[in-house]
């Protein structure tokens, strides 16, 4: 029988284990990475909330009177407030103004006048659109980097480049969560209201689109004024999207270089691991060396220009064309090879480069200097040849910023304080400037009717510019009013095919769709040189109208370019709506046209020349 309880005298209780012993907290394994914490997001203030704010109102601007509408007046508009924009900024910041951002804004906003003067299809020609617009965004960041202060290398360092693809590039995507996070901060003068403005609105959508429908429908008034809101709905709900696309990377850029600290300069190169200047001396010196032999064995040939003369055996086009990309493609070369080359260079303890570096390389750059300087003269003696052109214009402008690009790498291997990069900035914007309004399509017209009454050019040939609206005002005033016969004829042939094939649609275009976002002055002056010459075109283009086709016929004219082959229905019926009105005009100017116009002969195509 087992034993009973004995509940009068109870066991001892157990002890208490003892408490295990402090470990310290232990980092993480090492296959987990350590969690990168958050940017610290800068408190904001009063004022900070106008830089989001302008930057939404300036990325509607560039949308609405630039990307959606012809890139002219409208467009130099929002370039202007970005700007103005940076100035706020700068002010809210309280960040001293330094003069080359002043610099940096004058070019800017010279820039963006073009688009205003010459007209989204501008003077130089459809090719230069691309040109401007890459040297307005260049120019742009260069002003917000300086005005910032976020320049990592100074203006005496070609490495500013890096600096500037930074800007576009690097920057607005590293920003976007600080930016985003600054916005929706708490700031120290409110209760974070943000968040409970967007919820009121979201709360407010749902009722808002049952009581409109029953107000449309209660008032006729009401009813009209919605449908015209939502007609228009559309476009402005794009435009909206299209703002906060383009806001968001604009905005992160701003914060990135303004509320951010600025990046740090990169390290540079330890000596030990620079390049010996013995190994860039024999390097340079080898380049050089295959420069003077070729400049030896083509002297005959290659300094002809200089004496004006063209070898027996080529015409002045294939000499001037023969090795002229060439040239250019090597002085580019060149200045890579120069850059770089010094940059890894052993330094004294000054910090520059051996002299007899720096005198190889001075060589090399005369040597570049040379070479674009004969290109210069062989496109000078082909322009005295056969006239010039836009091409050819371009190419001179191209040529020389090469020139002054290497004439500032010269200066800047004796000078070491000499701000080179932002020298090159301005040299580039200056001959672009230069080059878009002062040698434009006008300009050429005028200067190619000196040349031939000069003797200098063998016939006038205006063709070229039947498609260009900036050279019709100096054509219109070359066809009335020089002395010589055969100048006039060819500025009536170029603007028969500019009168014929692209005013009509080009005003009917502007009569029913345009405002004024897109106004330009070079398209005002055409307008009006077009309108002004209406009854000179019927009188001149007489003997063309054909009785069978009752239209104009200017095949033998442009016979490579007059050929109609519309299959679209709209067309065919818009060119005979054309043709219509050109003879309603055509018979009210019969009485005052005289009845002995001579019909034009064709001016024959230069053989051998080259844009």
């Amino acid at each position: 029988m087992a034993d009973a309880p004995n509940f009068s005298n109870p066991p001892a209780p157990a002890q208490p284990l003892a408490p295990p012993a402090y470990l310290p907290p232990q980092p993480p394994p090492s296959f987990y990475p350590a969690p990168t914490p958050p940017k610290p997001v800068p408190k904001r203030t009063p004022l900070d909330v106008l830089i989001p704010l302008g930057t939404f109102i300036v990325s509607f601007l560039l949308v609405d009177l630039g990307f959606l509408n012809r890139m002219v007046l409208g467009f130099s508009i929002a370039v202007a407030a970005a700007y103005a924009l940076g100035f706020v900024l700068a002010a809210v910041r309280k960040i001293k103004l330094r003069p080359a951002a002043i610099v940096y804004a004058v070019l800017g906003l010279a820039l963006a006048s073009l688009f205003t003067v010459q007209g989204s299809v501008n003077e130089m020609g459809g090719n230069m659109f691309g040109i401007w617009f890459l040297a307005l965004t260049v120019i742009t960041a260069l002003f917000l980097l300086e005005l910032t202060g976020a320049m990592r290398y100074g203006a005496d360092s070609y490495w500013s480049i890096l600096d500037v693809l930074w800007g576009i590039f690097i920057a607005p995507l590293a920003g976007i969560g600080g930016s985003m996070r600054f916005i929706f901060q708490k700031s120290t003068h409110s209760k974070g209201n943000v968040g409970k403005v967007l919820l009121g609105l979201l709360l407010a959508i749902p009722v808002v689109a049952i009581v409109i429908p029953l107000l449309m429908e209660s008032d006729a008034r009401f009813d009209n004024l919605v449908g015209e809101i939502f007609d228009s709905l559309g476009i402005w709900l794009l435009e909206a999207f299209l703002s906060a696309l383009l806001f968001i990377p604009l905005w992160a850029l701003l914060y990135s270089l303004a509320y951010e600290p600025a990046p740090k300069k990169p390290a540079q190169v330890a000596q030990a691991q620079r390049i010996d200047p013995v190994v860039t001396c024999v390097f340079l010196g080898v380049v050089i060396a295959v420069y003077v032999l070729y400049l030896i064995t083509q002297s005959t040939e290659f300094f002809s220009a200089f004496r004006s003369e063209v070898p027996q055996d080529g015409l002045p086009a294939d000499y001037a064309r023969t090795g002229f990309y060439e040239l250019c493609i090597a002085a580019i070369i060149n200045a890579v090879l120069i850059l770089p080359v010094l940059a890894f260079t052993k330094r004294k303890d000054t910090g520059t480069a051996d002299l007899t570096v720096r005198l190889v390389a001075a060589v090399l750059c005369g040597e570049t200097l040379l070479l674009i300087a004969t290109a210069l003269r062989k496109m000078v003696l082909y322009i005295e040849r056969f006239a010039l052109s836009e091409r050819r214009v371009q190419t001179f402008a191209i040529m020389i910023f090469l020139a002054l690009a290497f004439l500032i790498l010269l200066a800047r291997l004796f000078v070491r304080k000499l701000p080179a990069f932002q020298l090159t900035a301005v040299a580039a914007a200056c001959v672009l400037l230069v080059l878009s309004f002062g040698f434009g399509d006008a300009w050429i017209v005028r200067t190619n009717a000196d040349l031939f009454k000069t003797h200098q050019v063998q016939q006038p040939d205006f063709k070229e510019f039947r498609w260009s609206t900036a050279a019709v005002p100096a054509l219109v005033d070359v066809a009335r009013n020089d002395e010589d016969p055969r100048i006039r004829e060819a500025a009536n042939v170029a603007l028969t095919w500019q009168y014929e094939s692209s005013f009509f649609d080009s005003y009917e275009w502007r009569e029913t769709h345009a405002d004024g976002r897109s106004w330009s002055l070079c398209d005002a002056q055409y307008e009006a040189a077009m309108r002004s010459y209406r009854k000179e075109f019927y009188q001149w283009a007489k003997p063309y109208w054909s009785t069978e086709s009752n239209s104009y016929d200017f095949r033998e004219l442009f016979p490579e370019d007059y050929e109609r082959d519309y299959d679209d229905e709209y067309y065919d019926e818009y060119d005979d709506t054309t043709e219509d009105w050109a003879t309603t005009q055509a018979q009210s100017t019969t009485a005052a046209a005289p009845t002995d116009v001579p019909r034009p002969t064709v001016v024959p195509r230069t053989t051998g020349s080259i844009d």
